[in-house]
């Protein structure tokens, strides 16, 4: 029997989480990965990375498929999808560990489902930069991924502790990769929606419009998850 180990990950879009799941890669195989395309396979490292698994989905079939016997990780990145999304089962929701039925996957070693979140203000702040995108389906993907977190229902990674904190890193590393972290968080990710590298403050009230201001205030439970995480409710 196969002995893979699975990582699926979750995330918002500008949120670090390309350069974090590099990080996490570089860790498991020593090497880091060029992130410019969809799947990413290194067959010398037994390792397969499936970049934003939830879209082009027609494909993931295929994607596993190469997973063969040989492989030992096999990574799958979520970009801007609902909390319970997964490929690997054919109702396309996740219910319990044992629940994956691809035929390609069906016995595994290790099942772990992940959470890198960012400062929910810094996140938006990047997506209105970048291209002016906001959303209130933003809120409540951000909400699902800090209920999961708060109610322990996903082990998790915050973008500012990656940054910051070696401790965090390698402890994190330890309790979802089973090592400590080797390399530490100087790998590559997509290209910044900035021009500086001040990553931990990109908030800028004048990228918000009333619109967003508005729907922003009137979600108490924002703030209240906000809190719970340790992260400060930024607009006046």
């Amino acid at each position: 029997m196969r002995k893979l180990d699975i990582y699926e990950i979750f995330a918002l879009g500008r949120s670090g989480h390309h350069a974090m799941t590099n990080w996490m890669i570089k860790n498991i195989i020593g090497v880091e990965c060029g992130l410019k395309w969809k799947l990413n396979v290194f067959p010398e490292q037994k390792l397969l990375y499936i970049n934003e698994g939830n879209r082009d989905t027609y494909l993931m079939d295929e994607y596993i498929k190469i997973c063969d016997e040989d492989y030992q990780h096999l990574l799958i990145s979520y970009e801007d999808c609902d909390i319970n999304y997964t490929p690997l089962n054919n109702k396309s929701t996740y219910s319990s560990k044992i629940s994956l039925n691809n035929q390609h996957i069906q016995h595994y070693k290790k099942h772990e489902r992940i959470i890198f979140i960012r400062n929910f203000f810094d996140n938006i702040s990047s997506r209105l930069k970048k291209n002016s995108e906001y959303d209130t389906k933003y809120n409540d993907l951000w909400k699902q991924q800090a209920r999961n977190i708060l109610n322990k229902k996903q082990k998790h990674l915050k973008y500012e502790d990656w940054l910051t904190n070696q401790s965090i890193r390698s402890e994190f590393l330890l309790d979802v990769v089973g090592m400590y972290e080797i390399y530490d968080n100087n790998v590559i990710g997509v290209e910044s929606s900035f021009d500086n590298k001040d990553y931990l403050n990109r908030f800028d009230e004048n990228l918000f419009s009333d619109e967003v201001k508005e729907n922003i205030y009137k979600d108490t439970e924002l703030k209240e998850l906000m809190d719970g995480l340790g992260y400060e409710f930024k607009l006046k």
